[in-house]
Protein backbone atom coordinates (compact mmCIF):
# COMPACT_ATOMS: atom_id res chain seq x y z
CA UNK A 1 0.00 0.00 0.00
CA UNK A 2 1.33 3.79 -0.90
CA UNK A 3 0.53 6.34 1.50
CA UNK A 4 0.65 10.18 -0.03
CA UNK A 5 2.94 12.14 2.76
CA UNK A 6 4.46 15.22 2.50
CA UNK A 7 8.26 15.02 0.77
CA UNK A 8 7.40 11.82 -0.86
CA UNK A 9 5.05 8.58 -0.21
CA UNK A 10 5.15 6.11 2.72
CA UNK A 11 5.19 2.44 1.79
CA UNK A 12 3.62 0.34 3.98
CA UNK A 13 3.40 -2.93 4.15
CA UNK A 14 0.06 -4.82 5.62
CA UNK A 15 -1.18 -8.20 6.24
CA UNK A 16 -4.08 -9.79 3.48
CA UNK A 17 -5.65 -12.09 5.97
CA UNK A 18 -6.64 -9.49 8.52
CA UNK A 19 -5.20 -6.05 6.91
CA UNK A 20 -2.49 -5.44 10.10
CA UNK A 21 0.48 -3.10 9.67
CA UNK A 22 3.31 -4.95 8.87
CA UNK A 23 5.82 -2.41 8.33
CA UNK A 24 5.96 1.60 7.50
CA UNK A 25 8.90 3.08 5.44
CA UNK A 26 9.13 7.02 4.16
CA UNK A 27 10.43 6.93 0.47
CA UNK A 28 12.34 10.67 -0.69
CA UNK A 29 9.66 10.42 -4.41
CA UNK A 30 5.93 10.16 -5.36
CA UNK A 31 5.71 6.20 -5.94
CA UNK A 32 4.86 5.12 -9.44
CA UNK A 33 6.32 1.43 -10.06
CA UNK A 34 6.21 -1.41 -7.74
CA UNK A 35 7.40 -4.71 -7.67
CA UNK A 36 8.00 -8.10 -4.86
CA UNK A 37 10.88 -9.97 -5.53
CA UNK A 38 10.74 -13.52 -5.49
CA UNK A 39 12.06 -13.92 -2.34
CA UNK A 40 9.74 -11.46 -0.44
CA UNK A 41 12.59 -9.66 1.12
CA UNK A 42 12.89 -6.41 -1.16
CA UNK A 43 10.76 -4.47 -3.09
CA UNK A 44 11.36 -2.48 -6.71
CA UNK A 45 9.96 0.91 -6.14
CA UNK A 46 10.34 3.50 -9.18
CA UNK A 47 9.20 7.43 -8.88
CA UNK A 48 9.13 10.71 -9.91
CA UNK A 49 12.69 11.62 -9.25
CA UNK A 50 13.42 8.54 -11.48
CA UNK A 51 15.60 6.62 -9.38
CA UNK A 52 15.54 2.78 -9.06
CA UNK A 53 15.12 1.37 -5.49
CA UNK A 54 15.48 -1.82 -3.27
CA UNK A 55 13.28 -1.41 -0.30
CA UNK A 56 14.28 -4.44 2.49
CA UNK A 57 10.43 -5.25 3.45
CA UNK A 58 11.55 -5.69 7.13
CA UNK A 59 14.21 -3.41 8.08
CA UNK A 60 13.93 -0.42 5.78
CA UNK A 61 16.88 -0.38 4.05
CA UNK A 62 17.03 1.27 0.46
CA UNK A 63 19.50 0.64 -2.23
CA UNK A 64 19.68 2.29 -5.73
CA UNK A 65 19.82 0.00 -8.01
CA UNK A 66 20.09 2.66 -11.13
CA UNK A 67 18.06 5.88 -12.88
CA UNK A 68 16.00 6.59 -15.68
CA UNK A 69 15.73 9.98 -17.36
CA UNK A 70 12.30 10.54 -16.65
CA UNK A 71 9.76 9.21 -13.96
CA UNK A 72 9.72 5.57 -13.33
CA UNK A 73 5.83 4.29 -14.21
CA UNK A 74 6.64 0.21 -14.11
CA UNK A 75 8.44 -2.50 -12.50
CA UNK A 76 8.48 -6.10 -12.58
CA UNK A 77 11.05 -8.93 -11.69
CA UNK A 78 12.12 -11.90 -13.90
CA UNK A 79 14.10 -15.10 -13.77
CA UNK A 80 13.87 -15.81 -10.42
CA UNK A 81 14.93 -12.05 -9.12
CA UNK A 82 17.86 -12.10 -11.29
CA UNK A 83 16.57 -9.68 -13.97
CA UNK A 84 15.01 -6.60 -12.98
CA UNK A 85 12.43 -4.54 -15.80
CA UNK A 86 11.39 -0.69 -15.00
CA UNK A 87 9.71 1.14 -17.75
CA UNK A 88 9.94 4.95 -17.78
CA UNK A 89 8.70 7.75 -18.93
CA UNK A 90 11.90 8.65 -21.22
CA UNK A 91 10.58 5.69 -23.43
CA UNK A 92 12.95 3.51 -22.47
CA UNK A 93 12.60 -0.44 -20.77
CA UNK A 94 15.52 -1.39 -18.57
CA UNK A 95 16.90 -4.62 -17.27
CA UNK A 96 18.58 -4.43 -14.17
CA UNK A 97 20.78 -6.70 -12.60
CA UNK A 98 20.00 -6.42 -8.52
CA UNK A 99 22.41 -8.58 -7.56
CA UNK A 100 25.30 -6.33 -8.96
CA UNK A 101 23.39 -2.84 -8.90
CA UNK A 102 23.51 -2.22 -12.34
CA UNK A 103 22.14 -1.85 -15.93
CA UNK A 104 22.41 -5.23 -17.75
CA UNK A 105 19.94 -3.73 -21.15
CA UNK A 106 18.09 -1.20 -22.39
CA UNK A 107 15.77 -0.67 -25.56
CA UNK A 108 13.36 2.16 -26.99
CA UNK A 109 9.53 1.77 -26.14
CA UNK A 110 6.41 3.57 -26.19
CA UNK A 111 4.94 0.45 -23.62
CA UNK A 112 2.02 1.55 -21.49
CA UNK A 113 2.19 -2.27 -19.71
CA UNK A 114 4.72 -4.55 -19.02
CA UNK A 115 4.03 -7.99 -17.33
CA UNK A 116 6.34 -11.05 -17.09
CA UNK A 117 4.90 -14.64 -16.78
CA UNK A 118 4.62 -16.41 -13.95
CA UNK A 119 7.85 -18.86 -14.59
CA UNK A 120 9.75 -15.38 -14.88
CA UNK A 121 10.55 -16.74 -18.20
CA UNK A 122 8.91 -14.37 -20.66
CA UNK A 123 8.58 -10.57 -21.01
CA UNK A 124 5.71 -9.02 -22.68
CA UNK A 125 5.68 -5.27 -23.44
CA UNK A 126 1.89 -3.46 -24.66
CA UNK A 127 2.75 -0.16 -26.90
CA UNK A 128 -0.27 0.94 -28.20
CA UNK A 129 -2.20 -1.56 -29.93
CA UNK A 130 0.66 -4.26 -30.46
CA UNK A 131 2.23 -6.97 -27.95
CA UNK A 132 5.69 -7.43 -28.15
CA UNK A 133 6.66 -10.83 -26.45
CA UNK A 134 9.95 -11.94 -25.51
CA UNK A 135 12.09 -14.74 -24.11
CA UNK A 136 14.46 -14.21 -21.11
CA UNK A 137 17.60 -17.08 -20.42
CA UNK A 138 20.76 -16.97 -19.05
CA UNK A 139 22.58 -16.23 -22.55
CA UNK A 140 25.78 -18.72 -22.64
CA UNK A 141 27.27 -16.71 -25.50
CA UNK A 142 28.82 -13.80 -23.56
CA UNK A 143 30.87 -13.72 -20.13
CA UNK A 144 31.68 -10.84 -18.11
CA UNK A 145 35.53 -9.72 -17.85
CA UNK A 146 36.30 -9.05 -14.10
CA UNK A 147 39.04 -6.23 -13.52
CA UNK A 148 40.64 -5.88 -10.38
CA UNK A 149 40.17 -1.86 -11.24
CA UNK A 150 37.04 0.04 -12.88
CA UNK A 151 38.76 0.39 -16.36
CA UNK A 152 37.36 2.68 -18.97
CA UNK A 153 38.05 0.74 -21.82
CA UNK A 154 38.99 2.48 -25.11
CA UNK A 155 40.50 0.05 -27.35
CA UNK A 156 40.98 -3.47 -27.63
CA UNK A 157 44.21 -5.63 -28.66
CA UNK A 158 43.84 -9.33 -28.83
CA UNK A 159 47.26 -11.50 -29.92
CA UNK A 160 47.52 -13.00 -33.30
CA UNK A 161 47.50 -16.55 -31.33
CA UNK A 162 44.17 -15.03 -29.46
CA UNK A 163 45.34 -15.92 -25.92
CA UNK A 164 45.22 -12.29 -24.93
CA UNK A 165 43.63 -9.54 -24.52
CA UNK A 166 44.61 -5.95 -23.89
CA UNK A 167 41.88 -3.45 -23.28
CA UNK A 168 43.61 0.25 -23.26
CA UNK A 169 41.74 2.84 -20.72
CA UNK A 170 41.93 6.77 -20.04
CA UNK A 171 44.75 6.05 -17.53
CA UNK A 172 45.29 2.68 -17.41
CA UNK A 173 45.29 -0.82 -19.45
CA UNK A 174 44.33 -4.66 -18.76
CA UNK A 175 45.35 -8.04 -19.65
CA UNK A 176 43.57 -11.32 -19.49
CA UNK A 177 44.13 -14.89 -20.27
CA UNK A 178 41.82 -16.04 -22.22
CA UNK A 179 42.73 -19.59 -22.34
CA UNK A 180 41.53 -19.52 -18.29
CA UNK A 181 38.37 -17.19 -16.63
CA UNK A 182 39.01 -15.09 -14.29
CA UNK A 183 40.43 -10.90 -13.52
CA UNK A 184 42.61 -9.24 -15.37
CA UNK A 185 45.93 -7.72 -14.04
CA UNK A 186 45.41 -3.71 -14.18
CA UNK A 187 48.38 -1.90 -15.03
CA UNK A 188 48.66 1.88 -13.65
CA UNK A 189 50.41 3.14 -16.45
CA UNK A 190 49.46 6.81 -17.43
CA UNK A 191 50.19 9.31 -20.62
CA UNK A 192 50.92 5.23 -22.05
CA UNK A 193 49.13 4.25 -25.63
CA UNK A 194 48.82 0.62 -26.18
CA UNK A 195 50.07 -0.33 -29.18
CA UNK A 196 49.46 -3.89 -29.08
CA UNK A 197 51.18 -7.01 -29.10
CA UNK A 198 53.87 -8.08 -31.11
CA UNK A 199 53.63 -10.81 -33.71
CA UNK A 200 55.21 -14.03 -32.00
CA UNK A 201 52.40 -12.78 -29.45
CA UNK A 202 54.56 -13.18 -26.52
CA UNK A 203 55.17 -9.59 -25.84
CA UNK A 204 52.68 -6.68 -25.09
CA UNK A 205 54.37 -2.69 -26.49
CA UNK A 206 52.72 0.93 -25.49
CA UNK A 207 54.27 4.27 -26.04
CA UNK A 208 54.54 7.76 -24.32
CA UNK A 209 56.14 10.27 -26.33
CA UNK A 210 59.06 9.30 -28.30
CA UNK A 211 59.94 6.23 -25.98
CA UNK A 212 58.80 2.70 -26.41
CA UNK A 213 57.89 0.55 -23.23
CA UNK A 214 57.72 -3.33 -23.58
CA UNK A 215 56.26 -6.36 -21.57
CA UNK A 216 56.90 -10.22 -21.52
CA UNK A 217 53.27 -11.80 -21.24
CA UNK A 218 53.12 -15.38 -19.86
CA UNK A 219 50.52 -17.32 -17.86
CA UNK A 220 50.17 -16.58 -14.02
CA UNK A 221 51.69 -19.54 -11.74
CA UNK A 222 47.88 -19.70 -10.38
CA UNK A 223 46.29 -22.49 -11.79
CA UNK A 224 42.99 -21.45 -13.25
CA UNK A 225 43.28 -17.56 -12.49
CA UNK A 226 42.83 -15.91 -16.02
CA UNK A 227 45.52 -13.78 -14.77
CA UNK A 228 48.54 -12.58 -17.24
CA UNK A 229 52.06 -12.26 -15.44
CA UNK A 230 53.79 -9.73 -17.21
CA UNK A 231 57.77 -8.10 -16.85
CA UNK A 232 58.67 -5.25 -18.11
CA UNK A 233 61.85 -5.33 -20.89
CA UNK A 234 64.55 -3.97 -20.61
CA UNK A 235 65.56 -1.40 -23.69
CA UNK A 236 67.84 -3.26 -25.16
CA UNK A 237 65.18 -5.73 -26.07
CA UNK A 238 62.71 -3.50 -27.09
CA UNK A 239 62.88 -2.32 -31.19
CA UNK A 240 64.95 0.12 -32.03
CA UNK A 241 63.30 3.99 -32.54
CA UNK A 242 63.63 6.07 -35.58
CA UNK A 243 61.85 9.23 -35.28
CA UNK A 244 60.59 10.49 -38.81
CA UNK A 245 61.35 12.94 -40.82
CA UNK A 246 58.33 15.17 -40.69
CA UNK A 247 57.66 17.06 -37.67
CA UNK A 248 54.30 18.24 -38.57
CA UNK A 249 52.34 15.05 -38.13
CA UNK A 250 52.73 11.96 -35.61
CA UNK A 251 51.35 9.78 -33.06
CA UNK A 252 52.18 6.89 -30.58
CA UNK A 253 50.89 4.30 -32.78
CA UNK A 254 54.03 2.81 -34.59
CA UNK A 255 54.42 -0.23 -36.65
CA UNK A 256 56.70 -1.42 -33.42
CA UNK A 257 54.48 -4.69 -33.31
CA UNK A 258 55.89 -5.74 -36.13
CA UNK A 259 59.77 -4.86 -35.19
CA UNK A 260 60.22 -1.40 -36.08
CA UNK A 261 59.80 1.73 -34.36
CA UNK A 262 58.91 5.12 -36.12
CA UNK A 263 57.21 7.61 -34.21
CA UNK A 264 56.29 11.19 -35.72
CA UNK A 265 56.37 13.59 -33.75
CA UNK A 266 53.85 16.14 -32.67
CA UNK A 267 52.78 18.73 -29.81
CA UNK A 268 49.09 18.86 -30.84
CA UNK A 269 48.10 15.49 -31.58
CA UNK A 270 44.89 14.20 -30.08
CA UNK A 271 44.46 11.04 -31.88
CA UNK A 272 45.51 8.68 -34.79
CA UNK A 273 45.31 5.40 -36.14
CA UNK A 274 47.62 1.99 -36.10
CA UNK A 275 50.04 2.39 -38.96
CA UNK A 276 48.88 -0.20 -41.50
CA UNK A 277 49.74 -1.12 -45.19
CA UNK A 278 52.17 2.25 -45.62
CA UNK A 279 49.83 4.51 -44.09
CA UNK A 280 49.24 6.56 -40.96
CA UNK A 281 46.17 8.53 -40.09
CA UNK A 282 45.30 11.28 -37.60
CA UNK A 283 43.07 13.92 -36.13
CA UNK A 284 43.15 16.93 -34.16
CA UNK A 285 40.33 17.82 -31.87
CA UNK A 286 37.43 19.42 -33.58
CA UNK A 287 38.47 19.45 -37.15
CA UNK A 288 37.33 18.67 -40.25
CA UNK A 289 40.63 17.51 -42.08
CA UNK A 290 42.59 14.10 -42.01
CA UNK A 291 46.37 14.53 -42.49
CA UNK A 292 47.36 10.54 -44.15
CA UNK A 293 51.15 9.98 -43.97
CA UNK A 294 53.59 7.84 -45.52
CA UNK A 295 55.38 5.33 -42.84
CA UNK A 296 58.13 4.69 -45.02
CA UNK A 297 59.47 8.15 -45.29
CA UNK A 298 57.12 10.27 -42.80
CA UNK A 299 56.02 12.11 -45.88
CA UNK A 300 52.37 13.91 -46.29
CA UNK A 301 50.18 11.43 -48.42
CA UNK A 302 47.09 13.59 -48.93
CA UNK A 303 44.84 15.59 -46.57
CA UNK A 304 41.12 14.65 -46.41
CA UNK A 305 38.60 17.03 -45.91
CA UNK A 306 35.63 16.12 -44.62
CA UNK A 307 31.95 18.46 -44.21
CA UNK A 308 31.57 18.17 -41.00
CA UNK A 309 34.22 17.30 -37.53
CA UNK A 310 35.65 13.87 -37.48
CA UNK A 311 35.19 11.46 -34.61
CA UNK A 312 36.77 8.45 -35.96
CA UNK A 313 38.73 6.40 -38.38
CA UNK A 314 40.43 3.43 -39.00
CA UNK A 315 42.24 1.43 -41.69
CA UNK A 316 41.70 -2.41 -43.08
CA UNK A 317 43.90 -4.68 -42.11
CA UNK A 318 45.04 -4.67 -45.45
CA UNK A 319 45.59 -0.99 -45.77
CA UNK A 320 43.31 -0.51 -48.67
CA UNK A 321 40.47 0.97 -47.53
CA UNK A 322 40.12 4.20 -44.78
CA UNK A 323 37.10 4.18 -42.99
CA UNK A 324 35.96 7.65 -41.38
CA UNK A 325 33.10 8.17 -39.15
CA UNK A 326 31.81 12.23 -39.18
CA UNK A 327 29.84 14.23 -37.31
CA UNK A 328 26.68 13.21 -40.37
CA UNK A 329 28.06 10.41 -41.86
CA UNK A 330 30.18 7.28 -42.46
CA UNK A 331 31.91 6.36 -45.42
CA UNK A 332 35.15 4.08 -46.13
CA UNK A 333 37.66 5.43 -49.00
CA UNK A 334 39.92 3.67 -51.13
CA UNK A 335 43.64 4.37 -50.21
CA UNK A 336 44.49 4.07 -54.30
CA UNK A 337 43.08 7.01 -55.04
CA UNK A 338 41.76 8.55 -51.95
CA UNK A 339 37.86 8.19 -52.99
CA UNK A 340 35.16 6.91 -51.12
CA UNK A 341 33.54 3.24 -52.25
CA UNK A 342 30.44 3.51 -49.97
CA UNK A 343 28.58 6.14 -47.22
CA UNK A 344 25.89 6.58 -45.64
CA UNK A 345 23.90 9.03 -42.90
CA UNK A 346 25.33 8.90 -39.45
CA UNK A 347 25.76 10.62 -36.62
CA UNK A 348 29.29 10.55 -34.79
CA UNK A 349 29.44 12.14 -30.98
CA UNK A 350 31.13 10.97 -28.01
CA UNK A 351 32.13 7.17 -27.59
CA UNK A 352 33.16 7.00 -31.31
CA UNK A 353 34.76 3.51 -32.97
CA UNK A 354 35.33 2.08 -35.85
CA UNK A 355 37.39 -1.45 -36.41
CA UNK A 356 37.23 -3.40 -39.49
CA UNK A 357 37.16 -7.35 -38.58
CA UNK A 358 40.32 -9.30 -39.15
CA UNK A 359 39.51 -10.58 -42.66
CA UNK A 360 37.70 -7.04 -43.74
CA UNK A 361 34.19 -8.21 -44.37
CA UNK A 362 33.09 -6.19 -41.09
CA UNK A 363 32.87 -2.80 -40.33
CA UNK A 364 32.49 -2.27 -35.77
CA UNK A 365 30.68 0.56 -36.06
CA UNK A 366 29.87 2.85 -32.51
CA UNK A 367 28.52 6.26 -33.80
CA UNK A 368 27.88 7.66 -30.18
CA UNK A 369 27.00 5.67 -27.09
CA UNK A 370 23.50 4.62 -28.25
CA UNK A 371 23.96 3.81 -31.63
CA UNK A 372 26.12 0.73 -32.88
CA UNK A 373 26.35 -2.61 -34.94
CA UNK A 374 28.20 -4.54 -36.85
CA UNK A 375 28.10 -3.67 -40.94
CA UNK A 376 28.86 -5.10 -44.02
CA UNK A 377 31.96 -3.56 -44.41
CA UNK A 378 31.52 -3.27 -48.68
CA UNK A 379 27.95 -2.04 -48.74
CA UNK A 380 27.78 -0.39 -45.17
CA UNK A 381 24.49 -1.81 -44.14
CA UNK A 382 23.40 -3.19 -40.90
CA UNK A 383 24.30 -7.10 -40.35
CA UNK A 384 23.84 -6.58 -36.40
CA UNK A 385 22.65 -3.89 -34.14
CA UNK A 386 23.43 -3.74 -30.87
CA UNK A 387 21.70 -2.43 -28.05
CA UNK A 388 22.33 0.99 -27.10
CA UNK A 389 25.45 1.30 -24.31
CA UNK A 390 26.78 -2.16 -25.92
CA UNK A 391 29.51 -1.49 -28.15
CA UNK A 392 31.81 -3.74 -29.87
CA UNK A 393 35.42 -2.87 -30.17
CA UNK A 394 37.37 -5.89 -31.83
CA UNK A 395 37.24 -9.06 -33.17
CA UNK A 396 39.90 -11.78 -32.45
CA UNK A 397 41.88 -12.38 -35.33
CA UNK A 398 40.37 -16.10 -35.57
CA UNK A 399 36.95 -14.48 -35.07
CA UNK A 400 35.93 -16.51 -31.89
CA UNK A 401 35.62 -13.47 -29.68
CA UNK A 402 33.60 -10.14 -30.12
CA UNK A 403 34.57 -7.61 -27.12
CA UNK A 404 31.69 -5.76 -26.31
CA UNK A 405 32.22 -2.46 -24.09
CA UNK A 406 28.69 -1.89 -21.87
CA UNK A 407 27.68 0.89 -20.35
CA UNK A 408 31.27 2.35 -21.30
CA UNK A 409 32.40 1.04 -17.64
CA UNK A 410 31.95 -2.81 -18.22
CA UNK A 411 33.45 -5.38 -20.64
CA UNK A 412 31.98 -8.51 -22.23
CA UNK A 413 33.36 -11.10 -23.87
CA UNK A 414 30.83 -12.81 -26.54
CA UNK A 415 31.46 -16.34 -28.12
CA UNK A 416 31.07 -14.55 -31.70
CA UNK A 417 30.15 -17.96 -33.47
CA UNK A 418 28.23 -19.18 -30.73
CA UNK A 419 25.72 -15.87 -31.19
CA UNK A 420 25.37 -16.35 -35.07
CA UNK A 421 24.29 -20.68 -34.03
CA UNK A 422 21.72 -18.64 -32.20
CA UNK A 423 20.47 -16.03 -34.69
CA UNK A 424 21.37 -18.82 -37.57
CA UNK A 425 18.37 -20.47 -35.64
CA UNK A 426 15.87 -17.83 -35.82
CA UNK A 427 16.52 -17.64 -39.67
CA UNK A 428 19.04 -14.52 -39.68
CA UNK A 429 22.57 -14.89 -41.00
CA UNK A 430 25.24 -13.29 -42.63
Amino acid sequence: MIRPARGGDRLEIRSLTNGAMLAEWPLPTTLRGLAWHPDGQWLAVGGNDGKVRLVHATNGAQLIVGEHKAQVVGAVFALGGELLFTRGWDTTVNAWNPAQHRREMTFTTSASLMQVTPDGQRLAVMEQKTARLFRLGRAEECRELETDAPLTARRAFFSRDGRWLCLDGNESFAVWDLATPGASVLAEERELKVLGFTADSAHLLAASGEKIYGWRVTASATNGSGHAAWTRLPDAQLPPLRRGSNSLSSCAWTNATDGRAEIFHSTHLTDSTPAVGGWLARRTHRQRVIPVLRTDTGEMATRLTNRTEVHFQTFSPAGDRLAVLTEDELKILSTTNWQPLVQRPAWGRVFSHLEFSPDARLLLAVENGETSALLDAATLETILPMPAWHHPLALSPDGRWLIVRVEARRVQLWDYPALRARFRGLGIDW
